[in-house]
């Protein structure tokens, strides 16, 4: 198992003085305007093949509003910096959603889990997980509409299918997730979507897109962003 350097939370100083870089949408609670914001909101349609993208846009046209499930895998590590942050995340992500009347719930067991019913939405470490279970992971379905992230340096380096490497979003495309983000090459953790604003903002009613941006801190980096942009299903 291919374990990536994602623990370099900070990345160097010319990346972190690249003004382009930083996502002036991270962390905001409000409609995008990319008149406002200076950019505009990507998302694509891609998988191994024609129905799985037939598959994403059919999800999306019959999303509904569920109340969960949602399943958090934390590590539980004792690591600080990227990975602690990443990993609390993973915790208060499930802690924000129960607040709100969602069904939620944090694996902290030391164990590689697939829940056996359908996901709303799904956050783990992937193949970065010490214990983690390539049969287990393809086991993990989804109802239409959810999003899912997964902490993995290369889980959009390719939409053909592959038997070695690190774990891939297209296999949760396949699988029936509505919305994933990946990565083409090592983000390192500063990069990564954060699950607790990430599913708060989907819940509460914005669009696919706008909840992964506002989940995301960095733009024109590593990301790859799949799904129907527009897809609402909470949207009141």
């Amino acid at each position: 198992m291919a374990v990536a350097n994602l623990d370099r939370g900070e990345l160097n100083k010319a990346d972190e003085t690249d003004a382009p870089l930083q996502n002036p949408y991270f962390g905001k609670n409000e409609p995008f305007d990319p008149a406002k914001f200076g950019f505009f909101l990507v998302g694509r349609l891609d998988g191994y093949d024609a129905s799985d993208v037939r598959r994403l846009i059919l999800n999306s046209a019959l999303a509904k509003p569920q109340k969960g499930p949602f399943f958090f895998d934390a590590k539980r590590t004792s690591a600080g910096g990227g990975y602690g942050e990443m990993d609390s995340s993973l915790v208060q992500a499930s802690k924000v959603l129960k607040a709100r009347g969602f069904d939620a719930t944090t694996e902290t067991t030391p164990e590689f889990v697939a829940p056996k019913d359908p996901l709303m939405g799904y956050a783990s470490w992937g193949s970065n997980d010490e214990r983690f279970d390539a049969d287990t992971y393809h086991h993990i379905s989804f109802k239409p509409g959810a999003l899912a992230e997964t902490f993995v340096s290369t889980s959009a380096r390719t939409f053909s299918p592959v038997h070695e490497g690190q774990s891939m979003i297209a296999d949760l495309i396949q699988q029936g997730v509505t919305g994933v983000k990946g990565y083409v090459s090592e983000p390192y953790t500063r990069a990564l979507a954060k699950p607790d604003i990430l599913f708060d903002r989907y819940t509460s009613g914005y669009t696919l897109a706008e909840s992964f941006y506002m989940a995301s801190p960095m733009i024109k980096w590593k990301d790859v962003v799949v799904g129907d942009p527009l897809c609402c299903p909470y949207r009141k």
